[in-house]
């Protein structure tokens, strides 16, 4: 490991890093700190490529999700290559900064670039446009962390607006401005 940009612990208490600037890659430590042998070392390939990846998450099944600038990659425990040498692509993806997993195993990523927020499904197809994924009215901007309330409402840290937006509703979800929301009460509804 040479330069950790984001951190993921999985259900066995290990630590994966991804690193984003020598080399497109995934590590990964023991609890104790021992780095565990992947299947290459160091898990590469599966749509790594520079510049990152800068946000790493695992999911229910112990696989793990990395995303740089324009691809999102999917690696299994021992650290082989799920997705392609293109990775999954699409979906609005532009320097991601964020990453979660819902309860059905979608993918979701705050991007920096587009403001927006990309989804991708289990298997790795993007569900949300293209080029700027949920973002279409232009009112999420620097997209940068995102996270999963218990009822699958996504909750989007935008750094430019310095804003905390939510997004609710099944298919193409609609942004609910928090500080209208609260203003309204109307936090986890659709507007």
């Amino acid at each position: 490991m040479i330069d950790a940009d984001a951190v993921a612990i999985d259900a066995s208490g290990n630590a994966w890093f991804a690193d984003a600037y020598v080399a497109p890659a995934l590590s990964k430590f023991s609890s104790g700190g021992t780095p565990i042998p992947l299947t290459s070392a160091i898990a590469t390939g599966g749509g790594l490529a520079a510049p990152g990846p800068y946000v790493i998450a695992i999911d229910a099944s112990g696989n793990v999700w990395a995303a740089c600038s324009s691809s999102l990659a999917e690696f299994t425990n021992s650290g082989t290559a799920i997705s392609t040498s293109a990775g999954f692509p699409g979906g609005g993806l532009a320097n991601p900064k964020g990453i979660a997993i819902d309860g059905a195993g979608n993918v979701w990523l705050a991007n920096y670039n587009s403001g927006g927020v990309s989804e991708f499904s289990k298997a790795g197809v993007a569900i949300t446009p293209a080029p700027s994924g949920y973002n279409a009215a232009g009112v999420l901007s620097g997209a940068y962390g995102v996270a999963i309330d218990s009822s699958g409402d996504v909750w989007v840290a935008s750094a430019d607006t310095h804003s905390l937006d939510e997004l609710v509703g099944t298919g193409t979800p609609t942004i609910n401005l928090l500080s209208v929301a609260v203003k309204n009460n109307t936090i986890a509804t659709a507007p």
